[in-house]
């Protein structure tokens, strides 16, 4: 050691350097680590939006699948009933035709005797 003490500050100095430099790095592995922390909250926050976002789709979709399911059933029993009504209205038909050849075949039976007695067939 000389006069000054100068040999005995040059250990000290370097620890304290060693120190600095210690410390510098733990503050830049603080910040790095805030940063980090930091970009994964805004990560977990939009994530948690979209969540709720899809559990709010989800519900309108599964009203959506009721009303549909509703409506579904609505138009299955207009088609029992339309199919029963077009049911009801071939029988009619049918009848109607049935009818028609009847009376068809009657007017052909009454038309010879009609010409022989010079009756007058208007249309009717």
């Amino acid at each position: 050691m000389d006069e000054t003490g100068k040999e005995s500050q040059a250990p000290n100095n370097k620890s304290k350097e060693k120190l600095d430099a210690l410390h510098q790095e733990k503050q830049n592995t603080i910040t790095e680590l805030e940063e980090k922390c930091h970009t994964l909250l805004t990560e977990v926050n939009g994530a948690k939006r979209t969540w709720d976002n899809l559990k709010d789709v989800n519900s309108l979709l599964r009203l959506n699948i009721e009303e549909l399911s509703a409506n579904l059933a609505e138009l299955k029993e207009k088609e029992k009933e339309n199919k029963e009504k077009i049911t009801k209205l071939e029988v009619m038909n049918d009848e109607l035709v049935l009818r028609n050849r009847t009376m068809q075949a009657r007017l052909e039976e009454l038309e010879p005797r009609l010409m022989k007695e010079d009756v007058i067939i208007s249309p009717i």
